[in-house]
């Protein structure tokens, strides 16, 4: 009777014994696969796994997936760091420029409706809103640009100056009957905001440095310079 329920006993450690291999090896595995098969990269804001084991260097360029440089990196770094909150005041100014977007555009649409023009008034309604269509894409682009790379609140500074400037335009063209110093005192300053907006972003992610707002009209007349000396004498030479 005793060496029955020895052997009985033998038996049943024997079959737990095995019972509980597969489960540790089943453990092992699960463990291995959990920490060793697979390699989770997030860095720069971007998630990739892949198998650790894979071969060649499939692996190791996995784990340096989501590594930028340059706009790609400022760009993600911009996405962490800026509060939406701090750029409601750059929509709010990128909604009254397109307010007066389209008051410019209503005074040259209505211009078929208001019977004869002399050649100074029709030349008026024409640059109101040609001016406009001219500046208004490049400062949409430098004024978001430059909010989300460098600062919201420089960019609505420099925003206003360009609005007012802008605002102006179609009366200063139209009491001043054409006159064109007059109307180049409103349209420099907004090159100049523009320029600033510019190169302010290409400075800092480019080169890691700020551009003085103070420079704008220098780096506007050597862009007209170049265009003037250098560019212009090529295309004369082979547009003939």
């Amino acid at each position: 009777m005793a060496s029955l329920s020895l052997t009985s006993l033998r038996s049943l450690n024997h079959a737990r014994i095995n019972a509980a291999r597969p489960v540790a090896r089943t453990s092992s595995r699960m463990k291995s696969r959990a920490t060793a098969t697979t390699i989770c990269n997030a860095h720069a804001g971007r998630v990739a796994c892949v198998p650790a084991n894979a071969p060649g260097n499939y692996a190791q360029r996995m784990r340096d997936a989501g590594k930028t440089q340059g706009v790609a990196k400022a760009a993600i770094a911009a996405v962490k760091t800026v509060d939406i909150a701090a750029l409601e005041p750059v929509a709010y100014l990128s909604a009254l420029s397109a307010v007066l977007y389209y008051f410019c555009l209503t005074i040259n649409a209505v211009m078929m409706f208001t019977g004869e023009m002399t050649p100074k008034h029709k030349n008026w309604g024409v640059r109101v809103f040609g001016n406009m269509t001219e500046q208004w894409p490049m400062f949409l682009s430098a004024l978001w640009t430059h909010a989300i790379f460098v600062s919201p609140v420089t960019a609505v500074q420099a925003g206003y100056v360009w609005l007012a400037m802008r605002a102006l335009y179609p009366f200063v063209r139209l009491f001043t009957n054409e006159n064109e110093p007059a109307t180049m005192a409103t349209t420099m300053p907004q090159y100049f905001v523009n320029v600033y907006l510019v190169f302010a972003v290409v400075m800092k992610i480019g080169f890691g440095a700020t551009f003085n707002p103070f420079l704008s009209p220098i780096v506007y007349m050597v862009l007209c310079g170049t265009s003037m000396m250098v560019v212009h004498p090529i295309a004369k030479m082979f547009l003939k």
